[in-house]
């Protein structure tokens, strides 16, 4: 078989209309008809329905829950409706058309939370495709309207999400699955890392004079999470 015959072969084509599909999109986008997917629990990518084991993460995949519409406008789209969805044990709106994820801030935690706690121990690394680049806009909350501002997750992540202090976070395609990747790799944990020595080295030398008194505990996530929110 010829390498243009393999590559047709491993084409991915919408079961209603033929046309050329990508992996990870909810929609086609040639007849719109929804496609068999399932957002993985554990990385949150995106796969297509009916394999047991995420390709990306190895974590068992499972049904989705879907909740039905917010009443939520994307941001990004705009003229196109958040859905509830519930990923494992967290809700989140998804836009069904370009696959962004709108996560409020006390389900962030968790889902940050339990990244870093099961930080290297993915049964094989994460691989997504780069996600296309995206012109600078400010996007509004879908709660409240107002312009959520753009932060990058973490130094050196190279994600560049949505804030809305209020209400919470809005991650483009494939962003939360890197932002994740990012947690599981250590990255919070060398944030947190140089975090505390700056923290000891103020506390011993800040006043010229060395404290006796026990330093308190560090909460990484607790402090990661509380720099996305500051203005």
């Amino acid at each position: 078989m010829s390498d243009a015959s393999e590559q047709d072969a491993r084409a991915l084509r919408c079961p209603s209309c033929g046309g050329s599909i990508t992996a990870g999109d909810r929609l086609c986008a040639f007849c719109q008809a929804e496609l068999a997917t399932v957002r993985c629990p554990g990385c949150f990518s995106l796969e297509l329905a009916g394999g047991k084991l995420c390709a990306q993460c190895g974590a068992t995949l499972g049904l989705e829950g879907v909740e039905g519409p917010m009443g939520l406008g994307c941001p990004r789209c705009r003229d196109a409706e958040l859905v509830g969805m519930l990923i494992g044990e967290h809700h989140v709106g998804e836009c069904l058309r370009c696959t962004g994820l709108f996560v409020e801030h006390p389900v962030l935690e968790r889902i940050t939370r339990r990244a870093e706690e099961r930080g290297g121990l993915r049964l094989r690394p994460v691989v997504l495709a780069p996600s296309e680049p995206e012109k600078t806009a400010y996007l509004t909350c879908p709660r409240c309207q107002v312009h959520m501002g753009r932060k990058q997750f973490g130094e050196r992540s190279g994600i560049v999400i949505d804030v809305c202090t209020q209400h919470g976070v809005w991650f483009d395609r494939d962003e939360l699955a890197r932002a994740i990747e990012f947690v599981d790799a250590g990255g919070l944990a060398r944030i947190g890392e140089r975090e505390r020595t700056a923290a000891s080295i103020r506390r011993l030398y800040g006043d010229g004079r060395r404290s006796s008194e026990p330093m308190a505990s560090y909460d990484m996530v607790g402090s990661f999470l509380a720099s996305l929110l500051r203005p």
